[in-house]
């Protein structure tokens, strides 16, 4: 992003490094930084399991941080100006890009699945075993479908998954008619970086 390379470490730090490999900076937050960040404006928006979510300008220089009741293990989403990311204390959380908390929506479990918003719609998984969509004009749920274990979906197939199916109220969501060669993509594992 932006030509450079940003990510997290579980030696506490949000890395900073040219395409060419080159160190920029390094900021130490208070416990590692387990998921990627997310650029937006020239700034850098992420979470750490020290509880807290952070924005930093380009240079390392932090903008703000918001303090949440639970550790930070999933990328966050930039959408309208707003931030979305899941917290272990159980919420949802979208912040104005100033640091202040637009809203909070409160799940039955930690939220673990990275948010995407597609369409006026937010959609995350939960450790309760819900898979949530959200209207964000009036915050309404619009459906939410149980799983057998807690959902933690890739952003990518969820992605393509929603572009499958209608999540509107007029045709509610159903895994009926979903079949897996329907899918345009297919996914293979990849490897987190840590400790630098």
């Amino acid at each position: 992003a932006d030509g450079n390379i940003y990510l997290g470490s579980y030696d506490n730090c949000l890395y900073s490094l040219s395409l060419d490999g080159k160190f920029n900076w390094k900021f130490l937050t208070g416990k590692r930084v387990g998921a990627p960040p997310a650029v937006h404006n020239g700034n850098i928006y992420f979470g750490s399991t020290d509880k807290n979510f952070y924005s930093l300008k380009q240079n390392g220089v932090m903008n703000w941080r918001f303090v949440t009741g639970g550790l930070i293990d999933t990328p966050a989403c930039i959408e309208n100006n707003t931030a979305y990311f899941g917290c272990y204390d159980n919420s949802l959380y979208a912040l104005n890009l100033d640091g202040t908390q637009a809203w909070r929506f409160l799940t039955g479990g930690p939220v673990m699945s990275p948010p995407v918003v597609i369409g006026g719609i937010l959609y995350f998984g939960s450790w309760d075993s819900y898979l949530y969509a959200i209207r964000l004009r009036d915050k309404k749920v619009i459906w939410k479908f149980k799983t057998g274990s807690p959902p933690v979906p890739p952003k990518d197939f969820l992605t393509d998954f929603i572009e499958i199916v209608d999540a509107t109220e007029k045709k509610p969501f159903s895994f009926s008619d979903w079949k897996p060669e329907t899918l345009k993509k297919s996914y293979e594992w990849q490897t987190e970086i840590g400790n630098i």
